[in-house]
């Protein structure tokens, strides 16, 4: 009894820092250690979640399938049981799954798409981020998700863009910073994306990009585009200058 006490004393004192002012965010991502939903059950109103933060965490158990039924964005970073417990086609336990919107499944080691990614028809942004295995399985087969405008692949051993990528027509950022695209690479992607508006490279190991910019801007490729960003990039100031020339209507982070 003393130990069911002194647990719920902690729950009330750390209840704070899982919801924000409105009740609409539900973050667990600070305990970094296994937890039960049932325990919160008393203290919230899952039906108003509409952020869920389960980054860094070991769930343990879920409650039944009408727990968040207005959850728009799900963010599962580090967190390999929860995606488990939530996206695998045998449990998908999100009641409303055509209401998410933002989707976090970064830092993950996955090998495959979870299953039930595929009823989130409604996804806007998706962040795959740290999960190299993951990207070599998407060119060979890529979810249907035709809304999607933000997708962020960044820090995933990449050597050039992923040619799944132009399958997404409505995209509008694009994060590719921290891989190893080169300019070898590169010069054989030609993505035809016509909504994009913000491309980041940062931290690759681009040398050159005048010529790709070039065959880019003649298959209009970018024509919305209105921030580059190259920091981090080995570009020699000669390379840089041709680039500012060559994108005046872009702003370009160097």
């Amino acid at each position: 009894m003393k130990k069911y006490i002194s647990l719920i004393v902690l729950i009330l004192f750390l209840t704070p820092c899982f919801l924000n002012a409105q009740g609409s965010l539900l973050s667990f991502s600070e305990l970094n250690n296994a937890f039960t939903f049932h325990l919160f059950d008393a203290l919230v109103k899952p039906e108003e979640v509409n952020v869920l933060d389960l980054c860094n965490t070991e769930v343990t158990e879920l409650p039944e399938g009408t727990f968040f039924k207005n959850l728009q964005a799900l963010y599962l970073a580090n967190s390999p049981t929860a995606i488990t417990k939530f996206l695998d086609k045998t449990a998908v336990k999100l009641h409303s799954p055509e209401n998410i919107l933002i989707l976090d499944i970064s830092n993950n080691n996955l090998e495959s798409l979870p299953n039930g990614i595929g009823t989130m028809t409604n996804l806007v942004s998706l962040n795959i981020s740290g999960n190299p295995e993951l990207i070599k399985e998407l060119d060979k087969s890529s979810p249907k998700i035709a809304n999607l405008e933000i997708l962020d692949m960044s820090n995933n051993n990449l050597t050039t863009i992923p040619g799944f990528i132009n399958k997404f027509a409505l995209l509008k950022e694009i994060n590719l910073s921290g891989n190893m695209i080169c300019v070898k690479e590169l010069d054989k992607s030609s993505p035809k994306i016509a909504a994009v508006e913000k491309l980041d490279f940062s931290n690759n190991e681009l040398t050159a990009l005048v010529d790709w910019l070039l065959e880019q801007k003649a298959y209009e490729s970018f024509p919305k585009l209105i921030e580059l960003n190259l920091t981090g990039n080995p570009l020699e100031e000669g390379e840089i200058e041709q680039i500012k020339e060559l994108l005046t209507r872009t702003k370009v982070i160097f």
